[in-house]
């Protein structure tokens, strides 16, 4: 009972910074990553309120090897996350490195739109961007580690 009451205050904190800023779009997905125990959130939208459907998200996500990180459950069947081990980043006192590539491509020709993208861990925003869809986004962060 004590993990679905944090699921649901760390998805409700997720929504608060930055599913609201994002609300232009009217819409979000999100996939949600457990590093090393910690929650992970690679959440993105497109500013088109009726188009939640058409677009497609291909999101590469870097760790240091050895960390122990996982895809947990995507919210649509148009989202892939691709896992990479990376020697180029590291775990260091203030957490594990990580890197989120966002690419968001129309399934219908809308290519003026903008996308918003971040990366949450342990209900808090640690990245985030804006771009055009079709953009390649790059964020980094640190997921911190207790």
């Amino acid at each position: 009972m004590r993990k679905l009451y944090t699921l649901g205050l760390l998805a409700g904190l997720a929504m608060w910074l930055f599913i609201i800023p994002a609300a232009a779009g009217g819409w979000f997905w999100n996939a949600q990553l457990d590093v090393e125990g910690t929650e992970v959130h690679l959440v993105w939208s497109v500013d088109d309120p009726d188009g939640a459907n058409n677009y497609r998200a291909n999101n590469g996500f870097s760790y240091p090897r050895g960390t122990d990180v996982t895809v947990v459950a995507l919210l649509t069947e148009n989202e892939k996350v691709y896992l990479t081990p990376s020697k180029k980043l590291a775990t260091t006192d203030g957490g594990i490195e990580v890197q989120a590539r966002f690419h968001i491509v129309s399934l219908n020709g809308a290519n003026d739109k903008t996308v918003s993208v971040a990366i949450t861990a342990g209900g808090q925003q640690i990245a985030s961007a804006q771009g055009s869809v079709g953009d390649v986004l790059v964020l980094s962060g640190v997921v911190p580690t207790d």
